[in-house]
């Protein structure tokens, strides 16, 4: 193990509360580590409890937020898949923290971000959406990839924020919907779960109606694939699934969202 690996595990083992600039800037230029070991138990644990229990500077959490829009790694060789693959969806990752907390008023990162930043990180997961064609969950050599997943916590994050409106979710589920039209295998890690959460929160942020929401699930056409039912027909419906478990374990599911839901599961 390197040194610095070394260091920065002592420093998660201890539960340290602060870390250098060369720490957080090599954590940063890791976040695709090709090693799954350092990539999911050192690079990403690090940077995740650093942002959410404060263990960061402001500068430094400014560092991180000013690196990833600059150097667009949500976008990295967007065109090509793994390895390349791996550095994207850990960036999803990443920028859905940094939207978490500067969304949070009870972080002493709130607001943290420009204006410029804040629209970038806001905008972008709808634009990664509709560009990624790479949504391997499991490689044997990379270990756990997260496609769809990771893209699914970002969009759930940017949901919450307070600068967040309606328009957005419209726009999101239209997306999402896009997403499964276009698959072309079958999910198999309840990716459908990761993506439909957002929009539950949307409901429980009232970003969104049920009424709105029971709109949007209405009158869906997916195509058919080979004189079979499409496979994103099949994510469609493990999403919708995963909206009404979630709405009705809370006992708030309305009638109208219900029925609709039904009707097509």
């Amino acid at each position: 193990m390197k040194e610095i690996e070394k260091i920065l595990s002592d420093k998660l083992e201890r539960n340290a509360t602060s870390y250098t600039d060369s720490e957080v800037q090599w954590l940063y230029e890791h976040i695709g580590d090709e090693n799954p070991e350092i990539r999911d138990s050192l690079v990403f644990i690090s940077l995740a409890s650093g942002l959410v229990e404060e263990k960061f500077t402001l500068e430094q959490v400014k560092f991180l937020a000013k690196s990833a829009k600059e150097e667009d790694i949500l976008f990295y060789n967007i065109q090509k898949g793994l390895p390349y693959t791996v550095t994207r969806t850990f960036a999803a990752l990443l920028c859905g923290f940094l939207v978490r907390v500067d969304g949070d008023s009870n972080s002493s990162y709130h607001k943290f971000m420009t204006e410029s930043e804040r629209n970038y990180y806001l905008n972008s997961i709808l634009s990664y959406l509709k560009k990624e064609k790479d949504f391997t969950d499991f490689d044997t050599k990379y270990g756990w990839v997260h496609g769809l997943a990771h893209a699914g916590d970002y969009l759930g994050q940017v949901i919450k924020h307070p600068n967040t409106n309606q328009e957005f979710v419209f726009e999101a589920f239209e997306t999402i919907i896009k997403v499964f039209e276009d698959l072309k295998c079958p999910l198999s890690e309840k990716e459908e779960a990761r993506l439909a959460y957002p929009f539950v929160e949307a409901v429980l942020e009232n970003k969104i109606s049920q009424e709105q929401l029971s709109q949007l699930v209405a009158n869906r056409e997916f195509p058919i694939a080979e004189g079979r039912r499409h496979v994103g027909r099949f994510a469609y419906e493990k999403f919708l699934s995963a909206i009404y478990f979630a709405l009705e374990s809370k006992g708030i599911l309305e009638e109208q969202l219900k029925t609709e839901l039904l009707n097509i599961l």
